[in-house]
């Protein structure tokens, strides 16, 4: 609000977002006795809202929102600038209607008036530095991203209030990668005579190659950041902004630099008819250079909780086989028995066929499928027909499984002819579905009162059982692989 003529309008918009959104009245309202509030007296007669106003120079008689605002201009006061402090009371607003409070039985604003707790995954550093996407670059080798300083969270948009410095102007962005242990207004307060955001950026280590200069005397060296240092009475030579030396704490800027002039008791080029030797690289100058960048996660997968977050920072040197914890480092079969090892190797080394092509080339699995289908003709299970016109078949598959014993050994082979009842319609196919097998708590109290009555069991595997009786549809099905008329 800038102007207090503002206040109506904005009153007016509170209470239909109230109503709209939460389904509330507005009932009471106490306010000081400012002018703005008692021009609008005749708009809380025409909605029924009780207007009480406080007594002159009493601000105790509205001490919920008295010490409210004290709240929130204490957190404000600590802003960097006066430029953005509108915007650090918004944010500072945003942040404490987020936090839980005693008062309301240690949930937060947000959480009474949307029935969720709040995220806070999203929340940032406010005033730290921040690099934003270039949307539209003019040409193509103009920036990709641009410097700028986080200042708060946008209405109404899933993205971050930026403010550019250079530009002196307010945006919004979501491609943003934050620095949020570096503030550019602290140290541009503490160091009036530096440009803004120069010299006291973060850098992004960025594996690119920076451009060396070598004179013939110098040996060659291929480390990519690490350039002979010019010595202390020479100066450097200009670099593409006159910006001071970072510190030292700090990586190397990604800005391109020229490299340093040689010293000045070694000649730059070798002179006419002569030829300085070219010294061989050491083994030092050949070491790679290992990124000190650490990786992180693209901001899809916040909403994730993935292998790579831990508690401290890793990279990928940590884990060179690609494996961060490999399976072997906590599963063993050194402590199975050999009968237990001999059964896992036999299980593992067959393979079952998924096709019934694949099944026909082996003897085997060619019995367990004639089995299978006399003993469906035996139960008399189908009827050969012809499809009458306007139905539609059902199609089946066969299922092969090995059965193995105890020591793992294959006991037999089962082929299952199973159709594919997700085609089925529901009152057309089939009207209702049930699985009547014997639970396993009806077995165990079997085998109780076979124990308390020294009884003796035995066990009995049927090959072909059905778990439904006569069907009260008509179902038309294909016929299956390899059975014929």
């Amino acid at each position: 609000m800038n102007n207090k003529s503002e206040t109506q309008h904005l009153l007016e918009t509170f209470i239909t977002f109230a109503q709209n959104q939460f389904q509330a009245s507005i009932k009471t309202i106490r306010v000081d006795n400012g002018l703005e509030f008692i021009s609008m007296r005749n708009f809380f007669l025409k909605n029924g809202i009780e207007c009480q106003r406080t007594c002159v120079y009493t601000p105790q008689q509205n001490g919920v929102v008295e010490r409210k605002h004290i709240h929130i201009l204490n957190t404000a006061r600590a802003s960097f600038t006066i430029r953005i402090l509108g915007e650090y009371v918004l944010t500072a607003t945003y942040i404490i209607n987020r936090l839980p409070t005693p008062s309301l039985k240690i949930k937060s604003p947000f959480e009474m008036l949307y029935n969720r707790p709040p995220s806070f995954s999203h929340l940032k550093t406010f005033g730290g530095l921040c690099y934003a996407t270039v949307v539209s670059p003019k040409q193509k080798f103009d920036m990709r991203a641009q410097q700028c300083i986080f200042i708060g969270y946008p209405l109404n948009q899933k993205a971050y209030k930026l403010f550019d410095i250079d530009a002196d102007t307010f945006f919004t962005s979501r491609d943003v990668i934050f620095h949020e242990s570096v503030f550019p207004f602290c140290q541009q307060s503490q160091s009036q005579s530096s440009p803004p955001l120069q010299g006291i950026l973060p850098t992004i280590d960025i594996d690119l190659p920076t451009p060396i200069q070598h004179s013939l005397d110098q040996p060659f060296s291929p480390t990519r950041h690490n350039a002979p240092e010019p010595l202390a009475n020479q100066p450097s030579s200009p670099t593409r902004h006159n910006a001071p030396k970072p510190p030292s704490n700090q990586h190397s800027s990604p800005t391109c630099h020229n490299a340093p002039e040689p010293p000045a008791d070694k000649p730059s080029s070798p002179t006419p008819g002569s030829l300085a030797p070219i010294t061989e690289p050491s083994p030092t100058d050949l070491s790679i250079r290992r990124s000190s960048h650490t990786s992180t996660l693209p901001s899809w997968l916040q909403d994730y909780v993935t292998g790579s977050q831990a508690n401290h920072s890793t990279t990928a040197q940590d884990w060179p086989n690609g494996t961060r914890y490999p399976m072997h480092h906590f599963l063993s079969n050194s402590r199975f028995s050999s009968t237990h090892s001999a059964y896992l190797a036999n299980i593992t080394a067959t393979k079952e066929p998924h096709t019934y092509a694949q099944a026909i080339l082996d003897p085997n699995w060619q019995k367990a499928i004639d089995e299978e289908l006399s003993a469906l003709k035996l139960n008399q299970t189908w009827t050969l027909t012809l499809l009458p016109a306007g139905q539609k078949p059902i199609g089946c598959k066969r299922v092969y499984k090995k059965k193995y014993k105890s020591d793992g050994n294959v006991d037999r082979y089962k082929a299952r002819l199973v159709t594919k009842g997700y085609t089925q319609i529901e009152g057309v196919d089939y009207s209702e579905t049930f699985s009547p097998t014997t639970k396993l708590t009806t077995l165990r109290c079997l085998l109780t009162i076979a124990v308390a009555r020294n009884l003796f069991t035995h066990q009995l595997d049927v090959q072909n059982a059905f778990l439904y009786g006569t069907l009260h549809e008509i179902i038309y099905m294909d016929l299956p692989p390899g059975h014929h008329r």
